[in-house]
């Protein structure tokens, strides 16, 4: 008989407590059950400016409940005419955003800095304040640091929307190229200066420049071993609305 009361004793205490415990998991009476902890802490994202060829993805990963990192890339491809500018618009950029969200991640009002830097052939008559005209075209590249404010709509438990703005200072370096017959040559303090003809030689042949030949030109004022420089502060250089998934 002793050899059956240990098992016995044993199985009763298991009873006991797989009783307590299912008891204590049981939510009260007029109480919610509490929500299962797979949090979504990364979300993929494609910006909707893909519908006028501006290819824009996106990452963010949660990083506490109310910090979150973004990073993100954007190209754009118009060679020859931007969004019927009639100017050219080709790059890629890259940015680093930090976000710390007002209620919590992934949902509501955010804002906080951003970083990046880009590369690019355009008319800078494209950008606020400048005024290049038609016939010139710059190659150069960019950094930019900032502000990004937006704000999160959530769908569904894993879609929402992201509208974001991104604004701040940036800082160019580029060369800057001249198309038509305005015709640049090195003077001999070495600046480039415009030559009043429609001709100019290429290997010692007189030719006339078409739309597509771009000659050199330079700034007055920067000597020529320089490059071309600006830096200003723009009111937007990245965002539009996202698409996201979260995981």
């Amino acid at each position: 008989m002793k050899h059956y009361l240990l098992p016995l004793a044993i199985a009763a205490c298991l009873s006991l407590n797989l009783s307590a415990t299912y008891a204590a998991a049981r939510p009260v009476a007029g109480e919610t059950a509490p929500e299962p902890s797979s949090n979504p802490r990364t979300a993929l994202k494609f910006n909707a400016l893909a519908v006028v060829g501006i290819v824009n993805p996106a990452i963010e990963v949660a990083l506490s409940p109310h910090i979150s990192l973004q990073m993100d890339a954007m190209g754009a491809f118009y060679y020859r005419n931007c969004l019927g500018t009639g100017v050219p618009l080709t790059l890629a950029t890259t940015f680093l955003e930090g976000r710390y969200y007002l209620r919590q991640t992934f949902r509501g009002l955010y804002a906080g800095p951003n970083l990046g830097y880009g590369v690019w052939k355009m008319n800078k008559d494209i950008a606020p304040g400048y005024s290049y005209g038609h016939s010139s075209v710059q190659y150069g590249s960019n950094v930019m640091m900032g502000l990004s404010v937006g704000y999160q709509w959530v769908l569904s438990p894993r879609w929402s929307l992201d509208f974001l703005w991104g604004l701040g200072w940036q800082h160019a370096i580029y060369e800057g190229y001249s198309a038509g017959t305005t015709i640049y040559v090195q003077d001999a303090d070495g600046q480039y200066v415009p030559l009043s003809q429609t001709t100019y030689l290429v290997n010692g042949t007189v030719a006339t420049p078409t739309s597509e030949a771009y000659l050199p030109y330079r700034d007055s004022s920067i000597s020529a071993d320089a490059l071309n420089k600006s830096s200003e502060w723009m009111p937007v250089y990245k965002g539009g609305l996202f698409v996201t998934y979260r995981f």
